[in-house]
């Protein structure tokens, strides 16, 4: 079976429209050219340690991939797992306090970012409990939002506390 047949498949198993039918070929686009520019699996490179916002970053973006991998497979149990592991991800105290010590008034707009992560991921959880493919990829797209809006946000800002250990 070809990879277009195998997607459409799933497509056409959860009744997508034409626009969704292009969102789908567009995530899963975005999906191999981050696995290919990242230069592999996680095994294949050395992550930075969890104390750094880096690591923290690092951790979260192979559990993304891991995640839009299990949507592809039809795995929920993994799907459900994965987003529990996003939402409750932890963030070194350390770190916490330089995020706002850097951030300061704006640090509030930042938790709030946080939170819609989190609560993106929970969705997401409760969705491939269901077994509900159409409602795990929204979700998917969601969470996928909410971290982007963070990075394009604060990413500049924090971007000097990258690789410093907490």
């Amino acid at each position: 079976m070809r990879v277009r047949d195998f997607f459409q498949q799933r497509v056409d198993n959860v009744g997508m429209n034409k626009h969704s039918n292009r969102c789908m070929w567009a995530c899963a686009a975005l999906v191999f050219a981050a696995a290919t520019w990242l230069g592999g699996p996680a095994e294949a490179r050395p992550s930075p340690p969890p104390t750094t916002l880096r690591g923290v970053m690092v951790e979260l973006q192979d559990v993304y991939l891991r995640l839009a991998q299990a949507l592809f497979y039809d795995d929920y149990a993994s799907m459900e797992r994965l987003a529990k592991e996003v939402e409750a991800h932890p963030m070194p105290p350390g770190l916490v306090v330089a995020i706002k010590a850097r951030l300061g008034s704006r640090f509030p707009g930042f938790e709030r970012a946080d939170e819609e992560t989190h609560a993106a991921a929970a969705e997401l959880a409760r969705r491939a409990a269901a077994k509900d493919p159409a409602g795990s990829a929204k979700a998917l797209g969601r969470l996928a939002q909410s971290c982007v809006a963070c990075h394009a946000q604060y990413r500049p800002a924090l971007r000097a506390l990258a690789d410093r250990s907490y």
